[in-house]
C-alpha cells in the first residue's frame, strides 16, 4: 500500500507546520471522499452519493488526522517541540475549524450545490443509478447525486425492477409507478 504525501512510518507531517500545510495534509487523505458546498457546508461520499455531514464527521476525520502526526521529523526539518506544538493547536477546535477553512478552499473541493440532484429524474442507489424515466439500471460510476434510496437491500432493486417492468410498460409513467412501489416494499411501507 502506497502512503499519500506527508505520511511516514512514524506518522503524518504536513509540508508546513501551520493551518495552511494541516489543510493540505487533510486533503491529501480526504480529498476523494469530503467535499464543502458553499452555504450549505461539507459533504461526504458515502459509496453511491454525496451526503450532507450532519453528524461533523468531517470534523472528526480532522482529529483523527491531528492524532496521527508524527512527533519526530524523519528529515529533519522540524524539531519535535515544534511538531507537538502544531498537534495540540490541530487538535484544538479552534485549529480544526481553521484547518477545514483553508481546506475547503482548496483546488477540487468545493462542490457546487447546483450538482447536487442536478438529475431530477435520477435514483441513486447503492446498486447504481435508476432512470425514473426509463427504469433502466445504470451501474454508479462518478455520478454526482444526492436523492437515494439508502435502505434498499442489495440485488432487491435490480431484481425488483427487472420482474415489474413489462416491456409493454415502457412509459415513463408506468415505470414511475412501478419504481416507487419497489420503493415502497424495499422499505417495508
Amino acid at each position: 500500500m502506497t502512503r499519500p504525501d506527508g505520511a511516514s512510518e512514524r506518522g503524518l507531517l504536513p509540508d508546513s507546520l501551520s493551518d495552511r500545510g494541516n489543510a493540505k495534509l487533510f486533503v491529501a487523505l480526504h480529498g476523494r471522499t469530503c467535499r464543502y458546498v458553499p452555504g450549505l457546508g461539507w459533504y461526504r461520499w458515502s459509496g453511491y452519493r454525496w451526503e450532507s455531514d450532519g453528524d461533523d464527521a468531517v470534523l472528526w476525520a480532522a482529529g483523527e488526522m491531528a492524532e496521527a502526526f508524527a512527533t519526530t521529523d524523519p528529515h529533519g526539518r522540524y524539531t519535535a517541540s515544534a511538531l507537538e506544538r502544531n498537534r495540540r493547536r490541530a487538535l484544538s477546535t479552534a485549529g480544526m475549524h481553521a484547518m477545514l477553512k483553508q481546506a475547503r478552499s482548496a483546488p477540487g473541493m468545493v462542490l457546487s450545490a447546483s450538482l447536487l440532484d442536478a438529475r431530477p429524474h435520477a435514483l441513486c442507489t447503492p446498486e447504481g443509478v435508476i432512470d425514473l424515466r426509463t427504469g433502466m439500471l445504470r451501474y454508479l460510476t462518478s455520478v454526482v447525486l444526492k436523492r437515494s434510496s439508502i435502505s434498499a437491500p442489495v440485488g432487491s432493486l435490480r431484481s425488483a425492477v427487472r420482474s415489474r417492468l413489462q416491456p409493454e410498460s415502457l412509459r415513463p409513467a408506468a415505470n414511475i409507478e412501478v419504481i416507487l412501489f419497489i420503493c415502497r416494499e424495499s422499505r417495508g411501507i
